[in-house]
């Protein structure tokens, strides 16, 4: 028996993809071209110690596309009234990112490190799509 047969028939949808999902997620797995399940990534952040602290290194192209980052991702900090430790080292950004109050990781540094990968694939493509990557 599968363990899907055990979750209450009201608690599932009559959605084909949603029963091969959780079939996939049980081990139950049928494969279809169609899954909503993401395979799951791993963290390009590292997790540092002394404090405890989300570290990941950047690495830009061009001065233009570092920039346009550095300008939204400094807004972004202002904004939420939370801030990273960013280093510049030519192209290269590192960012780390703790609660300095208590020297961990919280669930806002981890908010935080969410949006500032999904800035870096934005400005990637924005100037990829331009064909401004380069400088």
């Amino acid at each position: 028996k599968s363990l899907i047969e055990f979750i209450p028939k009201e608690l599932l949808t009559e959605n084909d993809q949603h029963t091969a999902a959780l079939n996939a997620i049980v081990g139950n797995f049928q494969p279809t071209d169609n899954l909503p399940v993401q395979p799951i990534k791993k963290s390009e952040w590292s997790v540092l110690q002394q404090p405890e602290r989300l570290a990941r290194r950047f690495e830009f192209n061009s001065f233009k596309v570092m920039k346009a980052f550095l300008d939204v991702l400094l807004r972004h900090q202002e904004k939420i009234h939370h801030h990273a430790t960013v280093t510049i080292q030519h192209r290269l950004i590192d960012v780390e990112v703790y609660t300095h109050d208590i020297e961990e990781v919280t669930n806002r540094d981890k908010e935080l490190a969410k949006f500032i990968d999904i800035l870096y694939k934005d400005v990637q493509y924005y100037f990829l799509s331009k064909g401004d990557n380069n400088e």
